[in-house]
């Protein structure tokens, strides 16, 4: 793995909230949209407020259900109602399986025909395979595109700040991102101050730029400039799997019909795909750049990725320097649900990362300021 990487003194994180100056939504607000979607029809409908009233409108938790049920596929078969019965009251999901099936709390019917209920069964599954790809779509629809300029009025002054007080003498920045779009990548084309380097290696015979870990472990910082070493922990909507190479592509053609050709991006609750690349790769870097990081600043994160959470109480144990600052207008609540045993370690910043960039610079600087990072003149040099 490159040095150069994972000595960074300062790590930056995104998440949702990190973008929504951008117009793009939060997931609660996503749910909301796409229950108003007219694609959307009454059945699918039905199956989203059914996990919705158990669950709450959080889009990992749909596609996760629905993932769940698409999986069972097994269950099409004719088996007789009593052993779904027993299943769901063993499963933990069992009032979603109950409230899809049809079965309730009150006493049980005649036992009906076998091969009716496999047909209802794959009834279900079939629509929920259906809602699942049209969520998918949506996603598309709502992270295809971001503005130049509001990128570039959002982020250059908080990495201008980071820059100038967070990173010593190093010009290197790792950042990683839950998000889908491509904030980063267009803050890159917009300030001419930052190189970027998002693991994709341009191959002129071809034509075509492809990821390779060796972009990340080849890479060597360029002088006067600030180098962002970009790791998307979820893929993006803009990469495709092509015979087995992963492939940058400029405009984005949705789901592709040809077998041969795959999106990269880990959807909610496809943990398994983590241990193959470009996550696995992305993964490593994080855990390796939390055990050495003096600072990580979390924008807009949620903190639901179990993996995130582990990789940073880890660090939090091992790792003495370590210090957290989150921006976010629940993070005291995270800090407190999460990380409340290293109160003196953690900056909570309670409110919504925009342009109005002195909400969370003064906050962060008295917090440099205590821990002796900068004096109270490079402090007061800054207003």
């Amino acid at each position: 793995m490159n040095t150069n990487i994972i000595n960074s003194k300062t790590v930056l994180f995104l998440g949702a909230g990190a973008s929504a100056y951008l117009e793009k939504p939060l997931m609660v607000e996503f749910v909301n949209e796409l229950l108003n979607d007219p694609s959307i029809n009454l059945n699918e409908k039905n199956i989203i407020e059914t996990i919705t009233s158990l669950r709450g409108n959080d889009l990992e938790e749909i596609l996760k259900e629905i993932n769940e049920i698409c999986g069972r596929g097994y269950f099409k078969g004719a088996t007789p109602r009593n052993y779904f019965k027993d299943f769901f009251d063993q499963n933990p999901k069992n009032i979603l399986g109950r409230s899809l099936l049809g079965f309730s709390a009150l006493p049980e019917p005649p036992l009906p025909d076998k091969s009716n209920f496999g047909m209802r069964y794959s009834e279900i599954c079939d629509k929920c395979s259906d809602l699942r790809w049209k969520i998918y779509e949506k996603i598309f629809e709502v992270y295809y595109n971001v503005d130049g300029l509001k990128v570039k009025d959002l982020y250059s002054p908080l990495f201008n700040f980071i820059q100038e007080k967070m990173t010593g003498k190093r010009n290197i920045v790792p950042v990683f991102t839950t998000n889908y779009d491509k904030a980063i990548e267009t803050l890159s084309i917009a300030d001419e101050g930052i190189e970027l380097i998002d693991g994709f290696i341009h191959i002129a015979k071809k034509k075509i730029d492809k990821w390779s870990h060796k972009s990340f472990n080849d890479f060597k910082p360029k002088k006067n400039k600030l180098n962002l070493c970009l790791f998307k922990l979820h893929g993006s909507i803009f990469w495709y799997r092509v015979e087995g190479e992963i492939i940058y592509s400029h405009v984005v053609t949705s789901f592709p019909t040809d077998r041969k050709t795959e999106t990269v991006i880990l959807f909610p609750d496809d943990t398994k795909e983590i241990l193959a690349d470009p996550y696995i790769t992305s993964y490593s870097y994080l855990q390796k750049c939390f055990d050495k990081a003096e600072f990580i600043i979390f924008v807009g994160y949620s903190f639901r990725d179990y993996i995130t959470i582990t990789f940073l109480k880890s660090a939090l144990r091992f790792n003495e320097k370590l210090k957290v600052i989150i921006i976010d207008p629940n993070s005291a609540k995270i800090y407190k649900r999460y990380f409340d045993y290293y109160k003196k370690r953690f900056l909570c910043v309670d409110a919504k990362f925009t342009n109005e960039v002195e909400c969370y610079t003064k906050p962060i600087l008295a917090f440099l300021e205590e821990k002796g990072v900068i004096s109270d003149a490079s402090r007061l040099s800054q207003k």
